[in-house]
């Protein structure tokens, strides 16, 4: 092990046929990875994987995805960083999960990606996002490792530095870099995924710095360091406490520092954790030394964690994330005169830098702003159209996604519709619809009557829900949902919705009380497929035309399902916005309808002005 903790060399190796090129930073990312998770979870045969031209793992090729191939998302839009960031934290931090996905089986030896300018796509009930790089690796059994020291598993293949390496393939030596570079490497690529993501336009690509790689030699200086820390070579703890505390963070929803935790920014300036330190867009310069950092009982969501890094690593010349630049725009166009690399500004320190002390602040790029907020005038600005084959948020379980260059809540506060949707001067009236309402009383009426649902209410049209509903269904994607102050469902279906929504009313039939509260707990932030409108306490609803068309496809061994979901109609529910909150109360239809009047088993509401009077 100590080979690691010295940063000892590492011998970057590609096939006899080069990499694809524009990959080779992205394979170095996940052999860096795969080492470290290998690493704290004593995984003794881990393997590094290498580039394949096989034609079976091409993502290009036509047709489904071949059978003994595991796919593997690179170039995360906004969605995907929200969505992966809440279901690491909610399921991957367990120790029975241990955090591992498809990129981190050990047997696995072989990759290929591609990538597109329109989007890959994945999309299901339970989320959708976009990615731009697609990968296909080798599916080995079996998906778990064996115990032991690092590289110790390696039988008869060559133990390369703690990973494995297939004598079966014939690798030609063509760099040798330190660990440090490999992980100069990983974070350049996630600070160009951040900097597309959140529509950051001064990201800078970092580059190693000798300077900065000899602080700890340095005397002591009470000088103000012209650097912020990043701790890395993560133990197990650190690991499982990163994921939740950058759920925690806002990161993934805003790259407007002034929406992130206050409480995680305070531990950056403080430098206790940093582990968001490198996503400063301003950073240029990079450097790491072996200095160890523990911080032990650390706690988060009820949990503590021994937190320990084997590297401390400093990025300069920025010294504070709260006061740090950020600039808003297509990623690259706020860099100046300095060069451009894929959405990543290349340029050099400003003049006579030095990581304590007094430097000039002269440099090639022009005058920067010092708000660390949009501008007003990206703030207001219209929301750019999605991909026409873009998944709508009705199939996400996660708070709303807006646009970067938007005034941004943060998912924990409440939020109403009136700020952010505005109304259409033609709105579908209430006769257009009442069909349908007279089905869904019909419907609720039976469902009461059948389950001995005492409070389940009759529902009654609302203008203000059907413009809700109407400003719903321009918005391209749907941006501000959802909001607490009602829920949404979706009617008028095609011959996939209807195949759709009979998979998801069988997997809630066979599920037991326990997993549906689950289910529904999980779905809540999103839409619950065929149970949105028995919720017993909705009273009003409001509905418009909708004609946008999302596909839901889903993987299994050995094809891909591609199901084209086609809705006529969005409908807008309240008061209850959440079922956690709803009350369902058990008795014959209409016994408990808390003063209100009852119609054949459905309680009818009463208000005076707009307050609801007999809803309890």
């Amino acid at each position: 092990m100590k080979f690691l903790l010295l940063g000892a060399l590492l011998i970057g190796a590609t096939s006899c046929q080069p990499i694809h090129h524009g990959y080779e930073d992205l394979i170095i990312k996940v052999n860096y990875e795969r080492r470290e998770y290998a690493k704290f979870m004593n995984i003794s045969n881990m393997y590094e994987l290498h580039w394949t031209w096989n034609e079976t793992f091409n993502p290009d090729t036509p047709g489904a995805r071949p059978p003994g191939r595991l796919s593997y998302f690179q170039g995360k839009d906004r969605t995907a960083l929200a969505t992966e960031t809440h279901y690491f934290a909610k399921y991957y931090w367990n120790k029975d999960h241990h955090g591992i996905t498809t990129i981190l089986y050990p047997l696995q030896k072989e990759i290929r990606c591609a990538s597109r300018e329109m989007k890959y796509r994945w999309g299901g009930p339970y989320g959708s996002r976009f990615y731009d790089t697609l990968c296909y690796i080798e599916k080995r059994l079996p998906l778990e490792g064996t115990d032991g020291m690092l590289g110790s598993g390696c039988g008869t293949d060559f133990n390369v530095n703690g990973l494995c390496r297939s004598k079966n393939f014939d690798f030609e030596e063509s760099s040798v870099t330190t660990i440090y570079m490999n992980l100069l490497t990983k974070l350049n690529i996630e600070r160009r995924e951040y900097a597309k993501a959140m529509k950051i336009s001064n990201m800078y690509k970092l580059e190693w710095n000798e300077a900065l790689s000899l602080v700890n030699e340095e005397p002591h200086s009470t000088q103000t360091p012209n650097f912020q820390t990043y701790y890395a070579g993560r133990n197990r703890g650190a690991y499982f406490y990163e994921i939740q505390a950058r759920n925690a963070s806002n990161y993934q929803w805003s790259g407007d520092i002034s929406k992130w935790n206050e409480q995680v920014i305070e531990q950056h300036e403080s430098g206790t954790l940093n582990f968001l330190a490198h996503l400063v867009p301003e950073q240029k310069a990079f450097g790491c030394i072996e200095k160890p950092y523990v911080l032990n009982s650390k706690e988060i969501n009820g949990a503590k964690y021994d937190l320990e890094y084997d590297y401390t690593c400093y990025l300069g010349p920025e010294r504070s994330l709260k006061n740090s630049v950020w600039k808003f725009g297509a990623p690259g166009t706020g860099c100046g005169s300095d060069e451009v690399e894929d959405g990543l500004c290349v340029g050099s320190l400003p003049e006579g830098y030095k990581p304590f002390g007094e430097f000039s602040s002269k440099t090639t790029s022009p005058p920067i702003t010092t708000s660390s907020s949009p501008p007003e005038e990206l703030k207001t600005s219209p929301p750019q159209a999605a991909p026409e084959d873009s998944l709508p948020e009705e199939l996400k379980t996660l708070p709303p996604i807006a646009d970067a260059d938007q005034e941004i809540s943060s998912p924990q506060e409440p939020i109403t519709p009136s700020p952010h949707i505005k109304a259409a001067p033609e709105i579908s009236n209430q006769q257009k619809y009442e069909e349908l309402l007279a089905k869904l009383n019909y419907d609720r009426r039976e469902l009461a009557k059948a389950m001995d649902v005492a409070n389940m209410f009759k529902l009654v049209w609302n203008d203000d829900n059907a413009k809700v509903a109407h400003a719903l269904s321009q918005e391209q994607p749907i941006e501000n949902m959802p909001v607490p102050n009602y829920r949404k469902f979706f009617v008028g279906r095609n011959k996939d919705a209807i195949a759709f929504e009979k998979d998801i009313t069988r997997d809630f039939d066979a599920s037991s009380a326990i997993e549906l509260k689950y289910r529904t707990d999980d779905l809540d932030d999103g839409v619950v497929h065929t149970l949105e409108q028995f919720l017993p306490t909705q009273t009003e609803i409001g509905c418009a035309p909708f004609d946008k068309v999302f596909t839901f496809f889903k993987f299994t061994d050995d094809d891909v399902e591609y199901l084209d979901l086609e809705y006529s109609t969005i409908c807008v529910l309240t008061p209850t916005s959440s079922f956690k909150d709803a009350v369902t109360k058990s008795g014959p239809a209409g016994s408990e309808c808390g003063g209100c009047q009852v119609e054949d088993g459905l309680c009818l509401q009463n208000s005076e002005g707009d307050k609801l009077q007999c809803l309890q």
